[in-house]
């Protein structure tokens, strides 16, 4: 083989090389299905307030202050808890804030139980309050056009509006499932997520 010849089956391996590098049909860029994006199961990071509380080891002092639970359509209720943890004689390193516990059907019991921080519950009773306006406002929907808007806490639960074609849903979101909830339930929710973090600053 002379050098030319090596020089061009040098060429011809290194252009195998790059083809071989790419998948089949990596050539066609295909855009990501829009309603597929809003489908995505939400991300989630450890809490505060669980990680504290399932330290091994430790005498805990738990309040628990129950507020009014949230009904889903269909069945079932997310029922909440305001929490204050801390060892004994501590209180001034206490850790704060809430909860959640969804019952209904086809959830494993690892899938039922979040938390949320207590900085996250300022954020979160902004945002709910500033969906629920929009979505009175888009009533009459905006034609076939699928807009979602939603705040998810760290643990993973999720609230949002869906806009459509029928106008305004309201739901509720785990990584696992997701239920639709009347606008007076995320109002309710809005309200005790407010009054429980007035109730645990003055305790």
């Amino acid at each position: 083989m002379s050098i030319r010849d090596r020089g061009s089956f040098a060429a011809l391996l290194a252009a195998a090389s790059l083809l071989l590098a790419f998948p089949a049909g990596a050539q066609e860029e295909v855009s990501p299905d829009p309603l597929q994006m809003l489908a995505e199961p939400t991300q989630t990071h450890p809490t505060a307030l669980e990680t504290y509380l399932e330290r091994p080891g430790i005498l805990l002092v738990k309040r628990q202050h129950p507020l009014v639970p949230v009904e889903l359509q269909g069945g079932g209720n997310m029922r909440l808890d305001a929490v204050v943890a801390h060892e004994p004689g501590m209180e001034h390193h206490r850790v704060m804030g809430i909860r959640v516990e969804v019952d209904a059907a086809g959830l494993a019991d690892e899938e039922r139980v979040f938390y949320i921080d207590v900085h996250e519950i300022e954020e979160l009773v902004r945002a709910i309050g500033f969906m629920m306006s929009i979505a009175e406002a888009e009533k009459s929907g905006r034609g076939d056009d699928r807009t979602e808007m939603s705040i998810s806490t760290r643990d993973g639960l999720e609230v949002g509006v869906l806009f459509g074609a029928g106008g305004a849903g309201h739901f509720l979101r785990t990584p696992s499932a997701s239920f639709a909830v009347q606008p007076a339930a995320l109002a309710t929710l809005r309200v005790e997520l407010d009054e429980a973090r007035e109730h645990m600053f003055s305790n």
